[in-house]
C-alpha cells in the first residue's frame, strides 16, 4: 500500500480595509490549517491573485475604499472563474448580500459573525 500523500493546505486570500478584521479573521483560518494572506482592499487583492502564488479561496469584504468586493468578485470572474470567494458585509439590508450573491459569491456571511463561521464557510467553499 502506497504512503499517504502529503496534503498542501489550501490559501485563502482574506480582504478588508480594518485591520483588526484581517487579522482576526487570518488567525482563526490558520488555526484551522489553511495558509492566509492579506489584502487591505479589492485592488491590492486582485494584483496578489493575478500574480502570487495559486489560491483556493478569497474571503472579502464588500464595502472597502480603494476597490470594493462587489468589484472584486466580478474581476475574478473574468481572470479566475473557478476560484471560489466568501463575501463578508456588515450591511444587513440583505442589498449587498443578495448583490454579492448575483456576482459570483459562494456565500454572503453578515458582521458581526463568529471567526468560527468563516472558517465552516471557508470548507464548504473549498470542498472540504
Amino acid at each position: 500500500m502506497p504512503a499517504p500523500q502529503p496534503t498542501t493546505p489550501a490559501r485563502i486570500l482574506v480582504v478588508d480595509d480594518d485591520p483588526a478584521v484581517r487579522f482576526t479573521l487570518c488567525e482563526a483560518l490558520e488555526d484551522a490549517g489553511f495558509v492566509t494572506e492579506a489584502a487591505s482592499d479589492g485592488r491590492e487583492a486582485l494584483a496578489r491573485c493575478l500574480q502570487g502564488a495559486p489560491l483556493d479561496l478569497v474571503v472579502t469584504d464588500l464595502v472597502m475604499p480603494g476597490g470594493g468586493g462587489l468589484a472584486l468578485i466580478a474581476a475574478l470572474r473574468e481572470a479566475a472563474p473557478a476560484l471560489p470567494v466568501v463575501a463578508i458585509t456588515a450591511m444587513v439590508d440583505g442589498r449587498h448580500t443578495a448583490q454579492a450573491l448575483a456576482a459570483g459569491a459562494r456565500e454572503c456571511l453578515a458582521k458581526p459573525f463568529e471567526p468560527a463561521h468563516v472558517v465552516r464557510a471557508a470548507r464548504a467553499a473549498i470542498g472540504g
